[in-house]
């Protein structure tokens, strides 16, 4: 029983932590609701950022409702992510780098032929800080722009295998954030006044995501997920600081409520195949996920951005090592390794389709009798070129999930 306490802890904690700004940190993460960020955990990161194929019954992640591996027993998984970015554009270089929580994940069975799944996970991340120094002399500034903010997504889902060849799943997922943007003028004369503008915005909606794993013959799984259009109400707010008083009650502040609106990102698709050879040691799988953020609807009196359309295509191979109880830590241990090639939906400017690629890798390290397991993935990649965006970054991402499990309903016979 204190075993259980403090899962629910430890999961109560996690859930907590993830629902502060996950943010970002590259270039890119200033326009719109930032980058993208997919619900895998670090196996399906290690395997080219895969989850729509990738059925497992430790690591869980918030893809597609339909890839679970039931074994009885409830489960719980957390992942953090690492990454560290070089930047270089025409005037330098710079370097950022971050740690935050990538999700919270809690399963439990209801029999051997479904589950109900509850989490929290990011879908969009930003932050960034740019300054440009402008004027001379006594009208010497400098001009800063600086953003954070996140889309975060608290789900529930329902899995159901009415027969041993097909597995279907629900998701319904609440969508909240929110995004703080700010301009300031620093000039380097008192003889000029300072200036702050802070706007925030809140985003609040739901939506429905659909999926289906088929396993039309024992060596193959074909798997596909639909994400319904993401409606979501935005509240906006604007506050102006126009004195460079310190003292609040000689400082001239206005706040004032902007039209607020609706956001409505199109509906999404993926699908994926996987072969399992070497007598299912070896996995072979392939994925292609979408969706056409040039058909984003506005309905609010600001101006709407331009975007271009999200594609990522993912390979990965996994050797998944021996089921067995009493086999060694070493053979146990799943290698994977992948590639991803993305389209990134941000446009910047007048620059061209920013894209993304990244080689994968990772390792699995069972633990508890094989009933937990710590993911270690990583990618080593590229986003945008100089030769058609206005910065490129190298960056080295790595996650690390974490699942455990206990037979909570499982009572032994007398």
């Amino acid at each position: 029983m204190k075993t259980r306490q403090m899962k629910i802890l430890f999961l109560l904690i996690s859930m907590l932590f993830i629902t502060s700004s996950a943010f970002s940190l590259s270039f890119y993460s200033s326009k719109g609701l930032g980058l993208m960020a997919e619900g895998y955990n670090a196996q399906g990161l290690a395997l080219g950022g895969a989850g729509i194929i990738i059925t497992d019954n430790r690591g869980l992640s918030s893809i597609n409702p339909a890839a679970l591996k039931l074994d009885g027993m409830a489960r719980i998984s957390l992942s953090m992510q690492m990454q560290d970015i070089s930047q270089k554009n025409s005037a330098g270089t710079g370097k950022a780098s971050y740690v935050n929580s990538h999700g919270a994940h809690f399963m439990v069975p209801l029999s051997t032929w479904g589950a109900v799944t509850i989490g929290l996970a990011p879908m969009f991340q930003a932050d960034y800080e740019f300054t440009l120094k402008g004027g001379n002399g006594e009208t010497e500034y400098d001009d800063i722009s600086k953003g954070k903010g996140s889309l975060n997504k608290a789900y529930a889902s329902f899995y159901y295998q009415p027969i041993e060849m097909l597995s279907l799943g629900i998701s319904w997922k609440f969508g909240f954030g929110k995004y703080d943007q700010m301009w300031k003028v620093i000039y380097y004369s008192d003889y000029y006044t300072d200036t702050i503008d802070t706007y925030r915005s809140y985003y609040t909606g739901n939506s429905w995501d659909l999926g289906f794993i088929l396993r039309p013959l024992k060596y193959v799984s074909i798997g596909a997920v639909y994400s319904m259009p993401f409606k979501l109400n935005v509240d906006n707010q604007m506050l102006y600081n126009y004195s460079k008083q310190t003292d609040v009650n000689s400082s001239e502040q206005a706040g004032s409520e902007l039209q607020g609106g609706n956001l409505t990102l199109p509906a999404s698709w993926g699908v994926g195949a996987s072969l399992h050879l070497l007598d299912k040691k070896l996995q072979v799988l392939g994925e292609y996920y979408q969706q056409p953020f040039s058909e984003t609807e506005f309905s609010s009196s600001q101006v709407p951005m331009s975007y271009n359309d999200y594609e990522r295509l993912s390979f990965g191979l996994q050797y998944v090592g021996s089921e067995k109880r009493f086999a060694s830590f070493w053979e146990k241990i799943p290698v994977r390794l992948g590639y991803y090639k993305k389209q990134q939906h941000i446009v910047y400017g007048n620059s061209g389709i920013l894209n993304e690629q990244a080689l994968t890798f990772g390792v699995g390290l069972p633990f508890y009798f094989m009933s937990g397991r710590v993911d270690i993935g990583c990618a080593i990649g590229k986003r945008g070129e100089l030769s058609s965006n206005p910065v490129e970054e190298n960056f080295f991402n790595l996650m690390v999930s974490i699942s455990g499990a206990e037979r909570w309903f499982y009572r032994p016979k007398k």
